[in-house]
């Protein structure tokens, strides 16, 4: 038992570093294409490496925005006040979890 289910995004390309020095590097982003619309994730996830990993990848796409949140409760109210285009939730969360939430039994 379970779900499948797919999402398809844009090609982008790796962001370019412009070096200013050999000590320091600027990540310069790219711009949205023309007429593409900016899509809003977001990310509940406690652990903190598996957060930034997601944060690295969406920051490459500049047409994502990417809200997040460390715990269950603050991913719902996230979710219910800014109204993301995808979630995509931990299912191992302390005291809630991403397949059936103790705030909104089934």
């Amino acid at each position: 038992m379970g779900s499948v289910f797919w999402i398809e995004l844009l090609l982008t390309s790796a962001p370019k570093l412009a070096v200013a020095s050999a000590e320091s590097a600027i990540v310069v982003h790219a711009q949205i294409p023309a007429g593409a619309r900016l899509r809003t994730l977001l990310y509940v996830e406690d652990n903190s490496a598996n957060l930034k990993l997601v944060e690295r990848l969406i920051a490459r796409r500049p047409d994502m925005r990417l809200l997040s949140a460390v715990n269950g409760n603050l991913g719902i109210e996230l979710a219910r006040d800014k109204r993301p285009d995808v979630i995509l939730m931990d299912i191992n969360l302390p005291g809630i979890n991403g397949i059936r939430s103790s705030a909104n039994p089934a």
